[in-house]
């Protein structure tokens, strides 16, 4: 019998870009594309955020080498906070890892049938009130980290992706058309928000840990 062996997942966060002066000439040439002072100011957290977190594996650090969807490393932007995260150690079973971090209300209930799957919606009409709207925005943390987490990711529609036990804080996920799980997620709370993290696995099936 195969002993599961854990996914070791290295994060760290930014509320600060990179200054510019130390951006390598291929992030400078690829931050000169971006169309907004906003979107250059969140590119240039995340890059901070992803260097740290590439530095803590002891990864090379110049983040234009890396474009997502990516097989071990993500990235994740909400209210002015950055959130890095990469595989630490063996990535040979990891074929792809999505992260994403919410810190505000997250997405309104009439947008629930747009990413939830029927099962999934009855799930969540089971939770109390007070707390539906978190959990809700639970699940569209995880739906979005699982996306990020499917290199051959089409489209945007978020129902392709399934929860086998919509309420759980960690499990198992599988494209709605696959019978074999392939997805392990795992969700962390934060000081006003949620965050979650998704691997897509080999048939090795490994599990994650944060």
């Amino acid at each position: 019998m195969t002993v599961p062996t854990p996914v070791k997942l290295r994060m760290a966060t930014s509320d600060t870009p990179l200054p510019t002066r130390d951006l390598t000439e291929r992030e400078a040439a690829q931050l000169i594309r971006l169309p907004s002072p906003a979107r250059r100011r969140a590119w240039l957290t995340a890059r901070r955020a992803l260097r740290r977190a590439l530095a803590s594996v002891g990864l090379p650090q110049d983040t234009s080498a890396y474009t997502f969807p990516h097989r071990f490393a993500s990235l994740s932007y909400s209210g002015g906070w950055a959130l890095a995260a990469v595989v630490g150690g063996d990535t040979r079973d990891v074929l792809g890892l999505g992260v994403d971090m919410e810190i505000s209300p997250g997405p309104t209930p009439r947008t629930a049938p747009l990413f939830l799957a029927e099962h999934e919606q009855q799930a969540l009409a089971t939770v109390p009130l007070p707390q539906w709207q978190d959990e809700l925005r639970r699940v569209w943390t995880t739906k979005e980290a699982l996306y990020k987490a499917d290199p051959a990711n089409q489209g945007i529609d978020l129902r392709r992706y399934t929860l086998d036990r919509p309420l759980a804080r960690h499990g198992v996920a599988r494209l709605a058309s696959a019978a074999m799980p392939a997805f392990r997620y795992l969700t962390l709370d934060l000081p006003g928000g949620v965050l979650t993290a998704a691997v897509l696995l080999s048939q090795n099936g490994k599990t994650t840990r944060g």
